[in-house]
């Protein structure tokens, strides 16, 4: 009995060191290099693409660019949705020649951004819905391809973030500031879309200020021409704008989204 007792003890021991082990899967987030940034081939080491990747969302991220817009470039801004018809009996333009001369215009300046070449900013008006956002944050995104500092602002945001600084919650205001202030490139979207007051007021001119003061590189979008910033905000803050950047005029006879909405109703 002895014996039989320790054959099968034996068996038992064989079968659990002969038996296949347990593996655990391991989920990497890229599973061509192992998440190690690394791949070895034929004895050499080569970076993997992954990494350039997690250093452009790691940009965006730190531009402050993301949601819909992330990923957006110049072929996503169509000329389809800019219709041939004349804007105004005041202007002789087409809506598509509008939108073709602010999109030429948009190109160029990122290839001077990126060339070091001197330029002037774009300040891009129009109605709601016209693409003015879109087509800014094409330049972003051709911006941050090629590791330029930039920052994507929404002004109304901005300044709703400035006013927590009275809370003393994060950022004081004097380190924002001086973040948009000095970026090499900045991107101020929905400027005038807000109420403002001399605090609020000031605080914008106090940014196109500096910047046109130091030259540096500024895209401004808003639904109102200089002439009715003016208004909205001071005449200071649109006269440095007017010799800060060129004035570009965005309109479509309707809003984009709604003519996309449209589209996706019929394919349904």
């Amino acid at each position: 009995m002895k014996d039989i007792l320790q054959k099968k003890m034996k068996e038992l021991r064989e079968t659990i060191k002969n038996s296949p082990k347990e593996t655990v899967e391991v989920h990497y987030d890229c599973p061509v290099c192992q998440d190690r940034g690394l791949i070895y081939k034929d004895e050499q080491a080569y970076v993997c693409n992954c990494v350039s990747k997690k250093r452009l969302e790691n940009q965006c991220k730190h531009a402050r660019l993301a949601g819909e817009y992330r990923h957006k470039n110049f072929e996503d801004f169509s000329l389809a949705y800019y219709r041939t018809g004349i804007v105004n009996k005041k202007n002789s333009a087409t809506y598509r020649q509008l939108a073709n001369h602010c999109m030429s215009a948009a190109k160029s300046f990122s290839d001077k951004v990126l060339a070091g070449e001197d330029h002037k900013g774009m300040y891009i008006y129009g109605t709601v819905g016209s693409g003015k956002t879109l087509l800014a944050s094409c330049i972003a995104n051709r911006l941050l391809q090629e590791n330029i500092d930039l920052l994507f602002i929404s002004v109304p945001d901005f300044l709703d973030e400035l006013k927590d600084t009275f809370n003393n919650r994060g950022n004081n205001e004097l380190t924002l500031m001086n973040q948009v202030r000095s970026i090499p490139v900045l991107i101020l979207d929905d400027l005038g879309a807000h109420a403002y007051t001399d605090w609020s007021a000031g605080r914008i001119y106090n940014i196109i200020n500096y910047r046109a003061c130091n030259n540096l590189s500024t895209i401004i979008t808003s639904n109102l021409s200089v002439d009715e910033l003016a208004d909205a905000i001071d005449v200071r803050t649109s006269s440095r704008i007017l010799q800060l950047c060129q004035i570009y005029r965005l309109e479509t006879d309707e809003d984009i989204r709604r003519q996309v909405y449209k589209e996706n109703i019929k394919r349904v």
